[in-house]
């Protein structure tokens, strides 16, 4: 009786392996093997297809698991994400709603407008607490102006962003600024005011 002789993966099944690895977003075969004895899937290289999908999967939700949480805390804790954002801790990459998204991006230099002043980071953390401490109605992500809908530089918390990179001309101090409204197009006009206004 023969012997069967055994399979050597060919190229083609060594790159729809590569490849699935890859989709797992992991970058090596022995991280692949870890990944699936910490999932309990099986070790072996050589699988169905069908075993494939399930990893694939089940990667995919961890990580919309994984996102979901994350969109929870920033929902849960402003203060504790915006500091984070402030002091770079978190970039766009690390923050899941689009209004923390765009202040990243307006806080990484490469991506602000050329020809204006940096966005001073300490001085934003500082706004942002006595803001946060004031309840004022900034932090939601809702636009400034409805009509625009969410696009870049409609939201209030870009604009803040934005003034202390002129805050050299501010004429007092943020912290004796109380919101005297329940309107946040109110409350920044009012802002705006007492930051820059000479009376």
């Amino acid at each position: 009786m023969r012997r069967k002789k055994q399979q050597t993966p060919t190229e083609e099944q060594d790159r729809d392996l590569l490849n699935h690895v890859e989709g797992l977003g992991l970058t090596s075969i022995d991280d692949y093997r870890q990944w699936c004895a910490r999932n309990g899937f099986s070790r072996k290289l050589t699988k169905h297809w069908k075993q494939r999908c399930r990893e694939r999967s089940f990667s995919q939700q961890a990580v919309a698991r994984e996102r979901l949480t994350r969109k929870k805390q920033e929902k849960r804790n402003h203060t504790v994400v915006l500091r984070a954002i402030c002091t770079g801790e978190l970039s766009e990459d690390d923050v899941t709603l689009p209004h923390l998204q765009r202040l990243c991006q307006v806080l990484r230099p490469s991506r602000g407008p050329k020809n204006d002043r940096p966005v001073d980071r300490k001085v934003l953390q500082r706004l942002l607490t006595h803001l946060h401490a004031c309840r004022a109605k900034f932090f939601d992500g809702t636009p400034a102006i409805s009509a625009l809908g969410q696009v870049p530089g409609n939201t209030y918390i870009e604009a803040i962003a934005l003034t202390t990179a002129h805050s050299r001309s501010w004429q007092r101090q943020v912290e004796d600024w109380i919101p005297s409204s329940h309107s946040a197009s109110r409350q920044f006009a009012s802002l705006l005011r007492h930051l820059f206004v000479k009376y």
